[in-house]
């Protein structure tokens, strides 16, 4: 029995022709004729691999779904970004880790602070294992309004 991420990556395989990743946007290449057979046979997951595993012959059979999308550097991480008028782009925006954890460590360092478990940045940042200067940015966001604090949980 397959697990539920094995069964996604075989049900993808057995329709999916090609992903193409421009510089504006993402074209997703569907073969038409297996998606039709993986539809009608009712039980997708099959042992073995994907029927009729072999490249679309006619340029006709596919599928192609262009989404306009671009790569954006953020921190250490690259995003795709969906524009909003998008159809694939109306999904909620997903909270940004960094900033989440940012705010957790603030208000978990301020409650410290006035616990007298720690006496200052310095005894902070070695309790933490970072630098005082990382200690000094951070901590200003457990002073965040509610209202900014409610936007970067909900990914705004």
């Amino acid at each position: 029995m397959l697990n539920r991420s094995a069964e996604l990556k075989y049900l993808t395989k057995s329709f999916l022709e090609r992903v193409v990743i421009h510089k504006d946007s993402i074209q997703v290449l569907i073969n038409r004729s297996r998606l039709r057979r993986l539809l009608q046979q009712g039980k997708p997951f099959v042992s073995g691999s994907p029927e009729g595993a072999q490249p679309a012959d006619d340029a006709t059979d596919l599928i192609c779904l262009t989404v306009e999308a671009k790569l954006k550097r953020c921190g250490g991480e690259v995003r795709l970004l969906v524009p909003p008028d998008s159809a694939v782009g109306q999904a909620a925006e997903l909270p940004k880790a960094s900033l989440i954890k940012a705010i957790a460590r603030a208000h978990s360092w301020h409650q410290k602070l006035l616990e007298g478990k720690a006496h200052d940045q310095t005894s902070l940042a070695r309790q933490a294992g970072v630098t005082e200067r990382y200690v000094a940015r951070v901590l200003g966001c457990a002073f965040l309004a509610p209202d900014i604090v409610e936007a970067i949980l909900e990914g705004c």
